[in-house]
C-alpha cells in the first residue's frame, strides 16, 4: 500500500497535465500514487491521462461524467489507498521535496495535518527550486490552535485552499467535499476537517506547492444564487467548527465577512433575503475590522435604497 495518495481533479487541461504530473513524478519521496479522476474532459486530457498510467505504476486513472471539482475529489478519496491524502490541481507544481517535508513532519510529530505554504506563478521559468532543510522542529497545533494561527491576517490565505496540505487518511474518516458548491468547496473540507482534528503542524515560512494563474481561464464567476448557496453551506460548516472546537469564527472568512460579501452580490428575490440578515447585523458590520470602510459604505447604501 502506499503512504501517500495524490488526488488529481482532471478537465480539460491537455496543455498543462503533463508537467504537473511530472513535478509529482519526480518527488524525492517515492512511496505514493497518483489517482487522476478525468472530469469528463472533451479534449485530450483523458487520453493523456491513460498514457500517463502506462508510463508509471504508481498512476491510476478514473474516468467519470462531469461533475465538478468536488465529485471528482470525492472519487479520488472513495479510492485512496495511502496512509496520507494530499490534493494537486492539474496544472499546479509542487517542490520535489514536498512530500518528504509533509511526511517526514507528519511522522516525526504524529500530526493529522500539514500545512505549507505557496506561491503563486504564471510563467513556469519564475519558479526558483532551493534545496530545502527542515532547520527545527516545528510544534504541533490542536485543531482551534492552526485554525486561529492560519486566520491570522498574514497567514489567511494558506486556510481556504486543499492543496498545500497532508491529511491523515483516517482522520478524513467520512467528509467529503460539498458537490452543491460550486465555489469555496476547499474551505468548507478544510474548515471541517480541521474542527476534528487534535494535531497540525504548520510550515508558513515553508514554500512547497506553485499555483499556475493561468491567463487563458478566467475566475469562476458567480451569481446571485451561488453566492446564497454559498452563505448557507458556510454558516452550517462554521456551526460545526464552533461546536467541536468551541471557538467563534470571527476570521477573515467569518460570518460576518460572507454576509457582506454575498449581500453585497445578490440580486432580486435574494437580495430581499438577504436584507434582512444585513439589518438584523448591522453594527457587527460597522465595527468589523476585517472589512474596509469603503465596502461598509457600499453596504450602508445598498441597505438603505437598495442598489
Amino acid at each position: 500500500m502506499p503512504e501517500i495518495s495524490v488526488v488529481i481533479p482532471v478537465y480539460n487541461v491537455e496543455n498543462y497535465l503533463e508537467e504537473s504530473v511530472k513535478s509529482i513524478l519526480n518527488q524525492t519521496f517515492l512511496d505514493f500514487e497518483i489517482l487522476l479522476i478525468d472530469d469528463g474532459s472533451t479534449d485530450k486530457s483523458g487520453t493523456i491521462c491513460d498514457e500517463l498510467a502506462t508510463s508509471d505504476s504508481r498512476i491510476r486513472v478514473f474516468h467519470k461524467k462531469n461533475g465538478g471539482v468536488s465529485s471528482a475529489r470525492n472519487v479520488g478519496l472513495d479510492n485512496a489507498l495511502g496512509t496520507f491524502v494530499a490534493f494537486c490541481d492539474p496544472d499546479d507544481f509542487i517542490h520535489p521535496q514536498m512530500f518528504e517535508i509533509l511526511h517526514q513532519c507528519a511522522i516525526n510529530n504524529n500530526s493529522e495535518g500539514i500545512v505549507c505554504n505557496f506561491e503563486y506563478f504564471s510563467n513556469i521559468n519564475d519558479i526558483k527550486i532551493k534545496n530545502i532543510e527542515l532547520e527545527h522542529k516545528y510544534s504541533s497545533l490542536n485543531g482551534k490552535q492552526a485554525y486561529e494561527y492560519i486566520c491570522l491576517p498574514e497567514n489567511s490565505n494558506m486556510l481556504g485552499c486543499v492543496w498545500n496540505k497532508l491529511y491523515l487518511k483516517s482522520s478524513i474518516g467520512e467528509l467529503r467535499f460539498d458537490t452543491s458548491l460550486s465555489y469555496g468547496e476547499d474551505l468548507c473540507f478544510v474548515l471541517t476537517f480541521l474542527s476534528t482534528t487534535k494535531s497540525i503542524i504548520v510550515l508558513d515560512d515553508i514554500v512547497l506547492y506553485y499555483y499556475f494563474v493561468r491567463q487563458d481561464s478566467a475566475m469562476r464567476t458567480l451569481d446571485s444564487k451561488k453566492y446564497l448557496k454559498l452563505y448557507y453551506a458556510l454558516l452550517k460548516t462554521y456551526e460545526v467548527a464552533e461546536q467541536n472546537m468551541g471557538l467563534e469564527v470571527n476570521s477573515y472568512f467569518g460570518r460576518v465577512r460572507i454576509l457582506v460579501d454575498t449581500f453585497l452580490n445578490v440580486q432580486d428575490e435574494d437580495f430581499v433575503k438577504m436584507r434582512t440578515f444585513a439589518r438584523r447585523h448591522f453594527f457587527k458590520v460597522i465595527f468589523a475590522k476585517n472589512i474596509g470602510w469603503k465596502e461598509k459604505l457600499i453596504f450602508i447604501k445598498k441597505l438603505i435604497i437598495g442598489k
